[in-house]
């Protein structure tokens, strides 16, 4: 299972990760007991992966690329190059 995305869901962080054999996606939430800045670093890495094309799907849940927290990474990719 690789985790393919990070959402944001009413206040709750969902983290998705995919079986890279099968392609089943299985969906968790963050604890509060989870290391944020881990999983903020997996978006800002999911988010490159989209900029640079190295993937053709959007790392964030519908509407999260450039809203909430992850506004400014998003900002940042769009102006800049990797």
């Amino acid at each position: 299972m690789k985790p393919t995305a990070v959402e944001n869901e009413n206040g709750d962080y969902i983290l998705t990760h995919t079986c890279e054999q099968c392609g089943h996606k299985k969906r968790n939430k963050v604890s509060p007991n989870d290391n944020f800045d881990t999983v903020v670093n997996l978006a800002v890495s999911l988010a490159e992966e989209v900029a640079t094309g190295s993937v053709t799907r959007a790392p964030l849940g519908a509407g999260q690329q450039t809203t909430g927290m992850f506004a400014p990474a998003a900002q940042y990719l769009q102006t800049n190059t990797l």
